[in-house]
């Protein structure tokens, strides 16, 4: 009979999908030291090596690029990337990207200044001064209210991250906002670097995440993700990953 070929056919198809590999998935990051960083032409840093553990064991490829902030966001809406990670919860966002619940990494947000400010954390008392933003870049509910309200002499907003030190460095901001490792690592690498302090105490505490597209197709890939982020830190491995990632680099 004729059908039994084309039966045979069709199981052989339907065996090499099945064995076949899924596609590596598309990750999407800023550069944002000493979280994700590129070295030696490939990503690297805690956040990075964070990622790699986590889809490793549960054995998923992965493809992560290092991209400007506005750009990985807008892959994440037309879904272009699969994923992103690093970025805050925010109600705009929430609206293409499902967000992982167990956040990725703690952040610290506090104010920078090359001169010593008298400054208690009153977002108020530095209305007098000019600040540098990244593009996109969400620091908190309160800096970003007070961001959209003007409440600074002069707001410039530049590419990335680093960008804002390099300003700070140069004096063309008296203010920057940023997480208290990033800080870290940039005051090692830029000249003058030791001038640059944190004024007053930390301003916002939160978690950073990692979200998939809404046009991704695995729905139940996040919920594993995150019964594997609770795994790590419950056994441990999360601290001594973080203790084993250097991010205070020498000039």
């Amino acid at each position: 009979m004729r059908w039994k070929p084309i039966v045979v056919l069709w199981f052989a198809l339907f065996l090499v999908a099945a064995r076949a590999p899924a596609e590596p998935l598309r990750i999407v990051a800023l550069e944002y030291p000493p979280y994700v960083f590129e070295e030696q032409g490939r990503p690297n840093g805690l956040a990075v090596k964070l990622i790699q553990v986590l889809f490793r064991n549960l054995g998923r490829d992965i493809d992560i690029q290092i991209l400007p902030w506005g750009r990985s966001l807008q892959y994440m809406q037309t879904g272009q990337a699969d994923a992103i990670f690093n970025l805050l919860l925010t109600e705009e966002r929430q609206a293409y990207l499902l967000y992982v619940e167990e956040p990725l990494i703690e952040e610290r947000i506090s104010a920078y200044a090359r001169r010593p400010l008298a400054f208690s954390g009153d977002l108020a008392a530095l209305s007098g001064y000019s600040v540098s933003i990244a593009r996109a870049f969400s620091y908190g509910s309160r800096i970003d209210a007070a961001l959209q309200q003007g409440n600074f002499s002069e707001i410039t907003t530049v590419n990335d991250y680093a960008a804002t030190f390099a300003l700070l460095a140069r004096g063309r901001a008296e203010v920057i906002f940023s997480d208290e490792r990033a800080a870290e690592y940039y005051k090692a690498r830029l000249p003058r670097g030791d001038l640059i302090s944190k004024i007053g105490p930390t301003l916002e505490q939160f978690g950073s995440y990692l979200a998939f597209s809404k046009k991704y197709a695995d729905s139940d890939l996040p919920a594993r993700v995150n019964r594997e982020m609770i795994r790590l830190k419950a056994s441990g491995e999360y601290v001594r990953l973080f203790d084993a990632v250097p991010y205070r680099s020498s000039p």
